[in-house]
C-alpha cells in the first residue's frame, strides 16, 4: 500500500510562550481533519517552535523542509500564516521545490497560496494604516491615549488591587524567593546570643550563600527593608528595646 507522506509544522509566536498548549492543539486539529479526508497518509515527523511569524530564522521550519526534501514528503501546516506572515518569505519557501499544503485550504496549490498570502499581507497593512489614522484623529480631538487615558488608569488600579498587574506578579515572585531568607532571619534573631545589627544580619546571610530576589548579595538596607515587610514573623526588635540592637 502506498502512503502519501507528510511532515507537519506548527508555530506560535514568542508572545504566546506564557499561554497554554491550546495554540498548538488548535493547529493539530486542523491537520488531523485534513489528513482524515485523504486516507493512506503517513506523518514522518512533526516540528513545532515558538518564533515570530516575521522572523528571518525559523530553525524547526528549516528542519521540516529539509526532511521533506530528503524523503519527498509534503509540508503540511494548519494555516498559511503558520509558515510566515510575510509574502516574501512564503515566496522563498516555495522556491525550495517542496510541496506545501494548508489544512484549512486543502484544494489550494502553491500559486493560490502565494496569492492568498499577498492579499492577507495587504489587508494587515490596511488595518495598521486605519488604526494609525484613527489614533491620530483621536489625538487631534484631545483624547488621551495609552497609559494617560482615564480608562487605562482605572484598569491599572483595579488589576493592581486584584494582584493581576505585572508589578504585582513580580512582587509575588519576590516574596516567594524571599521566603527562605525570612525563615533564616527568624532563626538568627531567635537563637543568636549576639547583639545583631542590620549589617551583621546581612553579613551572615551573605556568608551562608543567600541572595536577594534579584540575585544580589544582601546589604544593610536590603535586610532592613525585608525585616520591615516581615517583622511579624522575624520579630526583630530595634535598638533600646532589647539586646538585639540596630
Amino acid at each position: 500500500m502506498e502512503y502519501k507522506k507528510f511532515v507537519v509544522y506548527k508555530r506560535l509566536s514568542k508572545e504566546d510562550k506564557s499561554r497554554t498548549q491550546h495554540g498548538f492543539d488548535s493547529q493539530q486539529m486542523d491537520v488531523n481533519h485534513y489528513l482524515s479526508q485523504l486516507g493512506n497518509t503517513l506523518v514522518l515527523d512533526t516540528f513545532q517552535e515558538f518564533v515570530s511569524g516575521g522572523a528571518d530564522s525559523k530553525p524547526e521550519l528549516e528542519k521540516a523542509i529539509q526532511l521533506c526534501k530528503d524523503t519527498g514528503a509534503t509540508l503540511l501546516v494548519g494555516k498559511l500564516d503558520r509558515l510566515s506572515r510575510r509574502v516574501s518569505q512564503i515566496a522563498l519557501l516555495m522556491e525550495n521545490a517542496v510541496e506545501f499544503k494548508v489544512a484549512v485550504m486543502p484544494s489550494a496549490n502553491n500559486f493560490m497560496l502565494h496569492l492568498y498570502a499577498s492579499l492577507a499581507e495587504e489587508e494587515r497593512a490596511n488595518i495598521r494604516l486605519r488604526v494609525k489614522r484613527g489614533l491620530e484623529a483621536a489625538k487631534a480631538k484631545g483624547v488621551k491615549l495609552g497609559g494617560s487615558s482615564p480608562k487605562h488608569k482605572a484598569t491599572y488600579q483595579k488589576n493592581k488591587a486584584l494582584g493581576l498587574h505585572k508589578k504585582s506578579k513580580l512582587s509575588e515572585k519576590a516574596t516567594a524567593k524571599n521566603a527562605k531568607v525570612v525563615e533564616e532571619l527568624t532563626r538568627m534573631v531567635k537563637y543568636s546570643s549576639d547583639s545583631l545589627t542590620y549589617q551583621g544580619l546581612a553579613d551572615r546571610l551573605n556568608s551562608e550563600g543567600f541572595l536577594t530576589s534579584t540575585g544580589k548579595t544582601f546589604s544593610k538596607a536590603t535586610v532592613q527593608r525585608l525585616i520591615a515587610r516581615n517583622n511579624d514573623t522575624i520579630k526583630y526588635v530595634p535598638k533600646n528595646k532589647s539586646k538585639l540592637s540596630v
